[in-house]
């Protein structure tokens, strides 16, 4: 949910701050230096949402926190609707995990590396095609074993040979 739907948003939150939630899931972990909790809650939707909402059927509250060591601690809340009927929190939890982990591999490398929302392109084709380009440059990166973007676009800034090598393979082990 984003401030975009400001009555259903408010609606959500009212939801979340008034009733109990059908099922909780807790998770805590150390990383990377930092220390992250997550509360999943599970909750029903409210009532008369309207035809626009009706296939709604539970609202999600994630409440996460923790500490990173350069910034300090972090309190974040974020709210999702959901179509299907979700018992368990920890099943919900375990999908907005891998949905994050898709928008930190390749979302935020396009939007930080690539620059896509500061690009300027305004027509669609011409976005749509500037996209698949670079979906294919990072999984050339990833493929040839590079993590950090600006290491691998230094590496190939110069090896238009070997970028070409790269592309032309049958297989990657031919690499």
């Amino acid at each position: 949910m984003k401030a975009n739907q400001k009555v259903l948003l408010q609606r959500i939150r009212a939801t979340v701050a008034l009733h109990r939630p059908l099922d909780t899931h807790l998770t805590e972990e150390k990383s990377r230096g930092r220390r992250e909790r997550r509360l999943c809650q599970l909750y029903l939707p409210p009532e008369g949402m309207g035809a626009k909402w009706s296939g709604v059927q539970r609202v999600v509250h994630v409440n996460r926190s923790g500490c990173r060591p350069r910034s300090g601690d972090y309190p974040e809340s974020h709210y999702y609707i959901t179509g299907h009927a979700f018992r368990k929190a920890s099943k919900v939890a375990q999908g907005i995990r891998k949905h994050w982990g898709i928008e930190n591999k390749v979302h935020y490398v396009k939007d930080i590396h690539f620059n896509e929302d500061g690009n300027g392109i305004r027509n669609n084709n011409a976005a749509a095609v500037l996209s698949l380009v670079q979906d294919m440059a990072i999984n050339i990166y990833r493929c040839k074993g590079f993590s950090p973007m600006k290491k691998a676009t230094i590496f190939f800034a110069n090896k238009i040979k070997e970028l070409f090598k790269f592309l032309t393979a049958k297989h990657i082990s031919d690499l």
